[in-house]
């Protein structure tokens, strides 16, 4: 068997280490691996490359805690979807990542999970968006993102017939979690940003094409 340590209980589901980074500044130190160096060069825009350090800090963090090792005993991967990797052959947890604006949310967990973060306040067709999503009523922002931020979740979870979603909502921003249904996320805030209440609520299964 292949030894692990998680914070999951059988009986309730697994823990989600939920993490939510505002960055306000320079994102916080991280020891990057060469690949992840030569991705961050081909970062053009400053402020991506921001989002890119970032969100590389936040997963080796939400890693560790799930997998209860040092931050350092943590390699990702360097471009697309992320996958953890631990030392000694011990089972690394799912990752799931997003950005926007300012905001950078992660999560890891032994099962599949997927976030999703927007910033609020941006200049969108939200009539076109609320067309292509199928949000019924009168389109606005909270309505269009609640819509977006469930989609893209779902998606990065890899399970959207069996999940369960909690909302996040804060200033400046509005997120979205789907996990497994009895998960139990636990949620830590970094570089200033407010811990909201995370509202669970039923997720109708899709169908699936």
């Amino acid at each position: 068997m292949v030894p692990h340590r998680w914070g999951g209980n059988p009986l309730t589901g697994p823990t989600v280490y939920l993490g939510l980074l505002r960055l306000d500044g320079p994102p916080p130190a991280c020891s990057l691996s060469p690949e992840e160096e030569a991705r961050l060069r081909g970062i053009a825009a400053p402020p991506r490359a921001d989002q890119y350090r970032a969100g590389r800090w936040l997963l080796r963090r939400l890693a560790g805690l799930a997998a209860d090792v040092p931050e350092s005993a943590v390699a990702l991967t360097a471009a697309g979807p992320p996958r953890a990797r631990l030392d000694g052959g011990m089972r690394a947890p799912f990752l799931s990542l997003a950005h926007s604006g300012p905001w950078v949310l992660g999560a890891a967990s032994e099962g599949p999970c997927g976030v999703d973060v927007e910033a609020l306040g941006a200049r969108r067709d939200w009539a076109g968006l609320a067309a292509h999503l199928g949000v019924p009523g009168a389109p606005d922002e909270p309505g269009v993102l609640r819509a977006w931020t469930l989609r893209e979740a779902r998606y990065k979870a890899l399970e959207p017939s069996r999940a369960a979603v909690w909302r996040l909502r804060g200033p400046g921003y509005l997120a979205c979690l789907v996990a497994a249904p009895g998960a139990r996320p636990r949620l830590h805030v970094f570089g200033g940003a407010t811990a909201p209440p995370l509202e669970p609520e039923p997720l109708e299964p899709e169908p699936l094409p």
